[in-house]
């Protein structure tokens, strides 16, 4: 249970500050300008423990991306070596490039747009793109498991389009010319 105490600072000021206890043997607080903030924060704790999540932590937002993303890929071992080898290489070509330095609580959806829009301007395919916003994607929902910010910005990111080519299909004098140059049963199979 969480609780909003008003306290009025020497200059005159009011702060809200809102206490919890996310252990029975540790309490924590956080210190707001504004009574609305603290009732959101608040309910997001109270939420928090409902649910037997870890409430949120008012440190957590300073989390570098860089920091989650090496937890995350360390717990990957159990993928294959090519995966693995991918994920590495999304990292470092773009995810951290663009991210790295930043607290995980500050990407928002627009930001993640934008480096999309630079990933297909600098001539990454759709299904390259894609898959860079997936490892930013798994990075970040281990951020949301981790407490460290509330929600994963590319939840809602609209992905480009796959360039999807047509089956090709084989005219009558290529199927023909196909089972003529072929073997018995082959050929017969070839012309069914």
């Amino acid at each position: 249970m969480a609780a909003i105490q008003k306290r009025k600072e020497k200059s005159g000021k009011v702060r809200y500050v809102v206490r919890w206890a996310p252990t029975p043997y540790k309490q924590r607080s956080k210190s707001f300008k504004r009574l609305e903030d603290a009732r959101t924060f608040r309910r997001e704790v109270e939420r928090a423990d409902l649910l037997g999540h870890t409430p949120p932590n008012p440190d957590a937002g300073r989390v570098p991306l860089s920091e989650v993303a090496e937890r995350w890929y360390e717990s990957k071992r159990s993928v294959k070596r090519s995966t693995l080898t991918t994920y590495r290489s999304h990292l470092d070509s773009a995810v951290l490039p663009a991210f790295g330095n930043v607290p995980v609580s500050s990407i928002r959806s627009s930001d993640v747009e934008q480096w999309l829009g630079r990933l297909l301007a600098d001539g990454d395919s759709a299904s390259t793109a894609r898959a860079k916003i997936k490892v930013l994607g798994a990075v970040m929902r281990r951020a949301v498991r981790e407490g460290l910010t509330q929600v994963d910005p590319t939840s809602d990111v609209e992905l480009p389009a796959l360039d999807r080519k047509p089956p090709m299909c084989l005219s009558r004098a290529q199927v023909q010319r196909l089972a003529d140059a072929l073997d018995e049963p082959d050929s017969t199979l070839v012309r069914l």
